[in-house]
């Protein structure tokens, strides 16, 4: 698994538990991860110390209810804090790019500066918009 997605799956888990305290069992149906790579990953953040366990007496069995440790609000904090300032791109940027590197390498091969032509059409657009805003306000 990569280590991004690993870290994914663990902050998915630890938002689930912090909406409110679940068993287990409610986790596992809660989240939308493989039951067994789920319970790798509750143990992984069990032995991190970023979620523990209480056990809940009722009639029967206890049920373990998952609880976010002080360490693993943190976590989760310094996580959404990093994802609210990712970059998100997808296919069509990544083919802009590729598409303007191409376009400069041309501009090279014809002995042109590419910095310079963007200034001359910085500057052209600039033109362009006074001769346009001169139209509207006559």
């Amino acid at each position: 698994m990569r280590e991004p997605e690993l870290i994914e799956d663990q902050a998915l888990i630890l938002q689930t538990c912090a909406e409110r305290q679940y068993s287990v069992r409610e986790l596992m149906n809660r989240v939308p991860i493989h039951r067994n790579k789920a319970m790798g990953l509750l143990k992984n953040l069990e032995d991190s110390g970023l979620i523990g366990f209480q056990k809940e007496s009722s009639r029967g069995r206890p049920r373990k209810i998952a609880v976010v440790t002080e360490l693993g609000a943190d976590f989760l904090g310094t996580f959404e804090k990093l994802q609210r300032s990712r970059l998100w791109i997808n296919d069509k940027d990544v083919q802009r790019v590729a598409k303007q590197v191409e376009q400069v390498r041309r501009l090279e091969a014809m002995g042109v500066d590419p910095y310079q032509r963007m200034l001359e059409m910085a500057e052209v657009a600039k033109l362009l918009g006074v001769h346009q805003e001169d139209r509207r306000h006559p």
